[in-house]
């Protein structure tokens, strides 16, 4: 199969892993958004928890590393 037998931009509506248990798992819930996209060999994906609370910091681009990814992972700190 060749990449451009695939299309280049898919938009994800649903990733859900099923389990040989009968587990159902929804990794980012039920309200999930995103894609994939294939260009010239490459791949990018981008999926989003769309009930993912804003950063309460200066955002993203402002934030620390570290902070974001504990704000990302665990939410807000604690004041």
């Amino acid at each position: 199969m060749d990449s451009k037998d695939i299309g280049r931009h898919w938009i994800i509506v649903s990733w859900r892993q099923e389990y040989d248990d009968g587990r159902v798992v929804l990794p980012l819930g039920d309200d999930l958004t995103g894609f994939v996209q294939y260009h010239d060999g490459r791949v990018v994906v981008m999926l989003i928890d769309a009930t993912r609370p804003n950063f309460t910091t200066s955002g993203q681009w402002g934030a620390s590393i570290m902070r974001s990814a504990r704000e990302e992972i665990f939410g807000p700190a604690p004041a």
